[in-house]
C-alpha cells in the first residue's frame, strides 16, 4: 500500500511487492490467491519493464509453476510458450535460458499428450545446453546441471514411448555426469537403478509385441504408474509410483520453492527462474 501511495499502481516496486506477496500466499497453500498476484505482478512488470525483463519472466514463470502443479497444463502450456518465445526474442535461440524455456514446454506437453513434440523440444534443450557448454567452459557446472536435468527427462520420456534402448543411454549420460560433479549418492543409484530397470524392459521385450505395446498393457494393468498417453485416454492426473511400475525420476521437484507440493509434482522437473 505504501508504494502504491508513494509512487502509484503502475511502477517497478509495486511489481516486486505483488510478487513477493504471491510467493507467500503459495508457500502457504493459497493457490489462487497466488496466482492472482502473480497475474498482475506481471501485468504491472510488462508496462513498466517490459515483456522479455527478467523480473516479468520470473512472475510469468511462477504463474506457468502453479497452473502445472495444479493440473492445468493447456493453460501451463500457452504460459510456458511465452515464456519460450520471449526468451527467444530476448536472448536467441540457441540460448541457455531458451533451452530452460523448452525443457518446460516439454514436461507440459508431455502432461498434455504430446509425447512426440515433448522430445522434439527436448532434443532442442539438448542441442542447446551441449553447444553451450563447449562454448563456454567457465559455465560448465551450471550447463551441466541443467544437461543432468533435462537428460532424465528425456530418459523418462523415451522410456514411456518404449524406445528403452535409447532411454538406457540418456540414463548412462546422466549417471556420468552425475559421478562427474560428485551429486549425493543417492541420485546416482537412482539413476544406476533406472539404468537396470530399463534394461529388464530390454531384455523382456521381443521380435513379436513391440516394445511400446509391451509398455502400454503394463501400464494399463497397474493403476499407481504415472503414465500420460492422451489426454483422452487417461486425463492428465498425475498418481505417485509404487512398486517400481517406471523408472523413478529424482527430480519430483518443480523448483526449490515448490517444494511443499512435491508430492503434487510431475515425475519430469521444471526449470525454475530467478
Amino acid at each position: 500500500r505504501d508504494h502504491r501511495q508513494k509512487y502509484g499502481t503502475m511502477h517497478p516496486l509495486v511489481g516486486s511487492t505483488l510478487h513477493n506477496l504471491g510467493m507467500t500466499m503459495m508457500y502457504a497453500g493459497k493457490y489462487n490467491q497466488s496466482l492472482a498476484y502473480f497475474q498482475h505482478a506481471v501485468d504491472i512488470r510488462s508496462t513498466t519493464l517490459g515483456p522479455e525483463h527478467p523480473e516479468t519472466n520470473a512472475s510469468l514463470t511462477k504463474i506457468g509453476m502453479l497452473q502445472a502443479s495444479n493440473g492445468d497444463f493447456h493453460n501451463a502450456l500457452a504460459t510456458f510458450s511465452q515464456i519460450l518465445r520471449g526468451r527467444r526474442r530476448a536472448h536467441g535461440y540457441n540460448h541457455v535460458e531458451a533451452a530452460k524455456a523448452l525443457n518446460n514446454v516439454a514436461c507440459v506437453d508431455y502432461e498434455c499428450g504430446g509425447l512426440v513434440s515433448a522430445q522434439k523440444s527436448l532434443e532442442e534443450a539438448i542441442d542447446i545446453l551441449e553447444k553451450n557448454a563447449f562454448s563456454s567452459p567457465l559455465d560448465k557446472a551450471s550447463i551441466d546441471s541443467s544437461l543432468i536435468q533435462v537428460k532424465n527427462n528425456m530418459a523418462f520420456l523415451l522410456y514411456k514411448r518404449g524406445r528403452f534402448q535409447e532411454s538406457k543411454q540418456y540414463y548412462e549420460q546422466v549417471a556420468e555426469l552425475q559421478e562427474k560433479w560428485n551429486y549425493p549418492v543417492e541420485d546416482f543409484a537412482t539413476t544406476q537403478g533406472n539404468i537396470r530397470f530399463v534394461e529388464e524392459d530390454l531384455d523382456r521385450s521381443s521380435p513379436k509385441q513391440s516394445s511400446f505395446a509391451s509398455t502400454s498393457q503394463k501400464s494399463k494393468s497397474n493403476s499407481t504408474a504415472d503414465v500420460v498417453t492422451t489426454t483422452a485416454d487417461q486425463g492428465s492426473s498425475i498418481t505417485p509410483i509404487s512398486d517400481r511400475t517406471a523408472p523413478v525420476d529424482v527430480n519430483t521437484r518443480l523448483e526449490e520453492a515448490f517444494e511443499f507440493i512435491a508430492k503434487n509434482a510431475a515425475l519430469m522437473k521444471l526449470t525454475g527462474c530467478a
